[in-house]
């Protein structure tokens, strides 16, 4: 699973508490004031975990025939991302575009060059053992 998250940031990386919330992976997408845009992958409970700590824009997902469709419907505005726009002086989301073109606007903003086809990070595999695992 992946999803585009906005995240607090210290000199370049997300804050997040590798013990308490491990994740796969992350991309840097747009670094923003105090926080950044990451597209985070891991597991459905690793981002629901971290989704408490952070303001998820939208979760993706893909299957044989399509990827990320979620990006094509318009954004679903939780309380919590309503009122990071807020407090942020962000713009509202505009509820006549797709989630796709929302997120793509807020990240241009901070990173004119970012693209949502240009970002990508691997997702976790079920036959993959986490980094510290024992394999035995």
């Amino acid at each position: 699973m992946k999803s585009y998250m906005i995240i607090p940031t210290q000199g370049g990386s997300p804050v997040i508490d590798s013990e308490k919330t491990p994740i796969h992976g992350y991309v840097l997408c747009a670094p923003m004031k105090g926080n950044s845009l990451y597209l985070v992958s891991g597991t459905q409970a690793q981002l629901d975990a971290l989704a408490k700590a952070a303001v998820q824009v939208v979760q993706v997902s893909e299957t044989e025939g399509e990827k990320w469709p979620e990006l094509k419907v318009p954004l679903v505005v939780t309380p919590v991302l309503s009122a990071f726009l807020a407090t942020a002086k962000e713009a509202a989301v505009d509820t006549k575009l797709s989630a796709g073109e929302n997120l793509k606007a807020l990240a241009q903003k901070y990173s004119p060059a970012f693209t949502i086809e240009g970002t990508d990070v691997d997702a976790p595999k079920d036959d993959v053992k986490p980094v510290g695992e024992i394999v035995k």
